[in-house]
């Protein structure tokens, strides 16, 4: 359905400049596509009728941020079309969908991500020149305790890159954000890079380039959601 879709945009771009078309299937069923200002994303069945959508594309991490978001409502039509505040299609690394409803929970409700590239690095495995911290209860006592429990995941830095291995495989692919910090009390935090990415349903680890060399001055990692389900997922504190 969405290649007729993508042909009608590049049909409309005709008279101007060409807009970069970027296309991918989340793995929950949802279709997004990205034309210039223009993302239709094909909702999958179980969306419920009068759900509001909020979908956008864009790329975040410490060398910049551009994204854009838009809104609408689900009247039956699986194929939703959005027109973002500004063009981010030569940029985007990823495209979102969350859905709401007055009086449903927001866990029962469709949401995904896409990944458009750049192609994420090699997981990293333990190794020399690989700093490790595992999520225990006792993390973030100077911040009054942070989310996790003892080996909800694993950390590994090397560098610019940043793995977790999460103890729980993903139940839907959703966008993540991965961050490394250095100082251990909020007055000494700085962060020290960071990359939203995608984390794939079914997938347990998640690797990122952090735009900014971490690995010797972190005093711990984090990972977290975004949007509706923003809030963190795991952190751990190197030794």
């Amino acid at each position: 359905m969405l290649a007729a879709v993508g042909a009608s945009c590049l049909a409309g771009a005709a008279s101007g400049a060409t807009p970069a078309v970027r296309s991918d299937q989340d793995s929950g069923g949802a279709r997004l596509l990205l034309s210039g200002r223009q993302l239709v994303v094909e909702l999958p069945k179980a969306t419920p009728i009068n759900s509001r959508v909020r979908a956008g594309c864009g790329r975040s991490g410490r060398s910049g941020r551009r994204v854009a978001f838009a809104r609408g409502t689900f009247s039956g039509d699986r194929l939703l079309r959005f027109r973002l505040a500004r063009d981010v299609s030569r940029v985007a690394e990823w495209c979102t969908f969350e859905t709401r409803k007055r009086n449903v929970d927001a866990r029962r409700l469709p949401y995904g991500a896409v990944a458009l590239g750049p192609q994420p690095p090699e997981n990293l495995r333990s190794g020399p020149g690989v700093r490790e911290a595992v999520t225990t209860s006792a993390d973030g006592q100077a911040y009054g305790g942070f989310a996790g429990e003892d080996g909800d995941a694993h950390f590994l830095l090397d560098g610019r890159v940043l793995t977790v291995r999460l103890r729980e495989r993903s139940v839907r692919s959703e966008l993540v954000r991965l961050f490394c910090v250095q100082g251990s009390t909020p007055e000494s935090e700085r962060s020290l890079g960071s990359r939203t990415v995608v984390l794939q349903k079914g997938k347990r680890a998640v690797t990122a380039n952090l735009e900014g060399s971490a690995e010797e001055k972190a005093a711990g990692c984090l990972i977290e959601g975004t949007g509706e389900h923003s809030g963190d997922i795991a952190v751990a504190a190197f030794e």
